[in-house]
């Protein structure tokens, strides 16, 4: 056995020492340390990505490598609260479309929308390669909804919605913001629309972003139906998820009971809003049983 990890030690000692002189290694190393900068950046531990990034830039295969590299620091550092320094290394990258949404992303972490929108108002969004275009319109219509200018919000985001592609996350997120800002608009036929796509798209097999979308998206959708009086359609909406005693499954069993009570259906608005009881064990969860509490008292 002591042969053996002896010979195993060894094979992988050269195998690393081939690996340092073949190019197609080098990138895979590369590629797995710039993997390793994204993980710190996620985990929050932006000097850590920045410093990553930054010692990467020299030796990254090639331009875009490179490119992604420095923006990952820009961005790092705004994390950092170092604003002026993070502009400054975004405007450095020769990509113009990657170097102003690598500034969008700075000035939405510094909290500088109308800067933001400013300097990008008149930006033709629609001419930046299509992986970052849509990306592009949806921090613009981030910033147009903070600045509340919902108008110019809605186009943007219907735009960046729509050229999405296969960023379902992305897309589901922004349909769901886009319902929310025609029910503000008092539009609720096309509020609808946009929640029954979060609704259909998730329905597909492993959608990315569809656990968190899809539940919002039946619930706001039941709430218009159930305010239009239309509650079949809405105890059918909101019979495509599975209640649990997450703080969604509870509110989806709650919104059941208030169509069964505008039903007039006293007891079977009685058996939701008791089952919320049942559920809702957790301290996070009381509010649930205190209000479903007081709903069955008005109804007895």
């Amino acid at each position: 056995m002591r042969t053996a990890m002896l010979s195993m030690t060894i094979i992988f000692t050269v195998i690393s020492a081939v690996w340092a002189t073949d190019p197609m290694k080098i990138d895979f190393q590369w590629n797995y340390k710039q993997r390793a900068a994204q993980t710190l950046f996620e985990k929050k531990d932006y000097a850590g990505a920045q410093k990553a990034a930054e010692d990467l830039v020299a030796s990254a295969p090639d331009e875009q490598s490179r490119i992604k590299c420095i923006a990952l620091s820009a961005i790092a550092l705004a994390h950092q609260g170092q604003y002026d320094q993070a502009i400054k290394k975004a405007q450095d990258i020769a990509d113009k479309p990657v170097s102003a949404y690598t500034r969008m992303e700075i000035m939405t972490v510094g909290n500088k929308q109308a800067d933001l929108i400013a300097a990008f108002k008149d930006t033709d969004l629609a001419a930046w390669p299509t992986n970052i275009a849509y990306k592009g319109y949806l921090s613009r219509g981030e910033a147009y909804k903070v600045s509340q200018d919902d108008k110019a919000a809605l186009a943007d985001m219907e735009q960046a919605a729509a050229r999405s592609g296969q960023d379902t996350e992305v897309q589901l997120e922004t349909l769901n913001k886009i319902g929310a800002l025609y029910e503000k608009f008092q539009d609720p036929a096309k509020a609808l629309d946009a929640y029954r796509q979060v609704m259909e798209i998730s329905a597909r097999p492993r959608v990315k972003g569809a656990q968190r979308a899809y539940p919002a998206a039946i619930l706001a959708a039941a709430r218009i139906l159930k305010d239009q009086k239309k509650y079949d359609e809405a105890l059918a909406c909101l019979s495509k998820y599975e209640i649990s005693n997450s703080t969604v499954g509870l509110s989806l069993l709650d919104m059941s009971g208030d169509i069964y009570a505008a039903m007039g259906k006293k007891d079977e608005a009685l058996a939701k809003y008791s089952e919320i009881v049942k559920l809702a064990t957790d301290t996070k969860n009381k509010r649930f049983a205190e209000r479903a509490n007081k709903k069955m008292e008005e109804l007895k």
